[in-house]
């Protein structure tokens, strides 16, 4: 059995990251959106799915002792190895200079889906040379990943 101070040191190193799709519409308000559907139907689909200047995605890491760290893509943006590997040099050095309760990167059990830009050979090599530990996800396994909770 996990004694609670040994439970809240784990989580308190145990960093997830997870990315997702924000969408920028001006014209579309919450009573724009409503529709009236019979019991047959299916909600129309208000998303486009192709990249447009309304659509940008946002990373998110957080650790369970509110510590977060958020970028936004520049529209039509995607995340390639780089854009990951910057985004975790800017959260290391955002959360090593906390004045309360830093963390380094080398204390950090990084959790992350199994995207290209995660398993990618430049993230794994940056991962390996800062020393961090990486807690891997099974495939098709969100429940596991606390961003998506």
């Amino acid at each position: 059995m996990i004694d609670k101070y040994s439970m809240a040191k784990f989580l308190g190193c145990w960093a997830t990251e997870d990315e997702s799709w924000v969408f920028f519409d001006p014209h579309l308000t919450k009573t724009g959106n409503k529709a009236w559907l019979a019991p047959d139907q299916k909600c129309p689909r208000l998303v486009q799915p192709q990249l447009t200047n309304r659509k940008a995605l946002i990373i998110l890491a957080f650790i369970g002792d509110r510590k977060f760290s958020v970028a936004l893509s520049r529209p039509k943006g995607t995340i390639n190895a780089k854009v990951y590997i910057d985004f975790i040099q800017s959260t290391g050095e955002r959360w090593r200079k906390l004045h309360t309760n830093p963390i380094k990167l080398c204390e950090l059990w990084w959790q992350h889906a199994n995207a290209r830009p995660h398993t990618a050979r430049a993230t794994m090599e940056y991962l390996k040379r800062r020393d961090m530990m990486l807690i891997k996800q099974s495939p098709y396994s969100p429940d596991l990943n606390q961003c998506d909770r």
